[in-house]
């Protein structure tokens, strides 16, 4: 997991609530932004593609995806989402359908349900 910008990192407290005490067996690094992240991985990962997870005018539902491996999803903060460079930047920009007046999902709801398609379309 990279971590980017603002965040909380551990050891934290609240984290290790969060998480249950499994944060020590997740791997992450911390990044001053995505971008930079999303370049460390295509230095080194050949034919990485970019999937950010946002409402956009250029989104498709996230069941139209492709999503062949390797694949990065990018997701960004509850209040500001996934900054208009990475948004550039992204292979694809995948959304969940939403209805009535919230349109709107917890960030971390989202990005399981997109691990969760990912995965069943790599199994």
């Amino acid at each position: 997991i990279f971590l980017c910008g603002y965040t909380e990192t551990p050891p934290n407290t609240r984290i290790k609530k969060a998480s249950i005490n499994t944060v020590e067996l997740t791997e992450w690094e911390h990044f001053d932004d995505a971008k930079s992240a999303i370049l460390h991985l295509k230095s080194y990962i050949l034919n990485l593609k970019v999937i950010a997870i946002e409402q956009s005018a250029k989104s498709i539902p996230y069941t139209k995806a492709n999503y062949e491996l390797p694949i990065v999803l990018v997701v960004g903060n509850e209040t500001h989402g996934v900054s208009k460079e990475v948004l550039e930047m992204a292979d694809q920009i995948v959304e969940l359908p939403l209805f009535g007046i919230n349109i709107s999902l917890n960030v971390m709801v989202s990005l399981a349900i997109i691990l969760y398609k990912s995965l069943e379309k790599n199994t």
